[in-house]
């Protein structure tokens, strides 16, 4: 199963990924006066959250899950070791 590096939404457990197989309509880039590598959420439930890059996880999910760019409860699991994940140096 791929791993990908994503954010959930804390109010419908959605998890939006950072992949460059979909493009996430979800997820924006703040300007830099909100600081460097703040981003925000706007999931499909309706809530909104910033996040800053380093809150991102790495998820376990199956190919057709990544290549649709969310995952939704029982679609992931979390990964206990971030070391062994690729990690995109491009990605903002």
């Amino acid at each position: 199963m791929p791993i990908s590096m994503g954010i959930i939404c804390e109010k419908c457990g959605i998890v939006y990924l950072i992949t460059t197989r979909a493009s996430n309509q979800h997820i924006s880039c703040l300007p830099r006066t909100a600081g460097p590598g703040m981003f925000s959420l706007k999931c499909s439930c309706g809530a909104t959250r910033s996040f800053h890059k380093n809150d991102l996880k790495p998820y376990s999910v199956s190919t057709d899950v990544l290549a649709r760019g969310f995952a939704k409860g029982g679609e992931y699991s979390v990964q206990q070791d971030p070391a062994r994940i690729p990690f995109s140096r491009n990605w903002r």
